[in-house]
């Protein structure tokens, strides 16, 4: 029983000195889960950041700017009398989901490696050509059927990031599948699915 233990804390001291020697020099970085400050019983990196040491990343302030822009759009939109409030409203919400789904990954994860930021910069790419037909005054059959391509492909995106995380970390694939995964294929096919839609008026009850 020592002895496996013994091989157990070799193996975790190894693992936690790759993550180390990444995570310095590296542009790719062993991602780690972000855990409380008092859940820290050592200061090895396989334990996760301690929440005191947690800093938003200029790519996630950036991806926050691209959220906000088309937030601004959708209010021009209906300023403008575009787009009617539940018009506006529906969309905002597969928007907000995007939020929502990138703070949660922010919150429990933390990575700022090269494949991140590449990842971070395909999510902003995909929000910016969502926001075109906003501001360009775009119908709203237009305007769904664009953001809801950008939004599925968005959760695509999103469920390879959990992927990665889902074969970095072992002990977090037990709540992932129904937490996180799932969720994000539903959603990424169910926005897929609007594409297909031409009906305003199913398109407004089924966004």
């Amino acid at each position: 029983m020592a002895t496996c233990i013994h091989h157990s804390q070799e193996a975790l001291i190894s693992q936690d000195e790759a993550n180390l020697f990444w995570w310095k020099r590296g542009l790719i970085q062993a991602p780690r889960q972000v855990v409380q400050w008092d859940h820290v019983e050592d200061d090895r990196p396989s334990r996760g950041i301690a929440e005191k040491n947690r800093k938003v990343s200029w790519s996630e302030l950036f991806l926050d700017l691209v959220l906000v822009t088309n937030v601004s759009l959708f209010a021009d939109a209906y300023a403008s009398a575009t787009l009617t409030m539940v018009e506006v409203a529906l969309l905002y919400r597969s928007l907000y989901n995007c939020w929502w789904v990138t703070t949660l990954y922010a919150g429990r994860f933390h990575v700022d490696d090269l494949i991140q930021k590449t990842t971070v910069g395909i999510l902003m790419l995909l929000l910016l050509f969502a926001g075109l037909k906003i501001s360009n005054g775009g119908s709203f059959a237009v305007t769904a059927h664009l953001l809801c391509g950008s939004v599925s492909a968005f959760h695509v995106v999103m469920i390879l990031s959990y992927l990665r995380i889902f074969l970095s970390l072992p002990l977090t694939r037990k709540n992932m599948v129904n937490n996180s995964l799932l969720p994000g294929l539903i959603q990424a096919f169910g926005h897929f699915f609007c594409l297909f839609i031409y009906n305003e008026t199913f398109l407004l009850f089924i966004i």
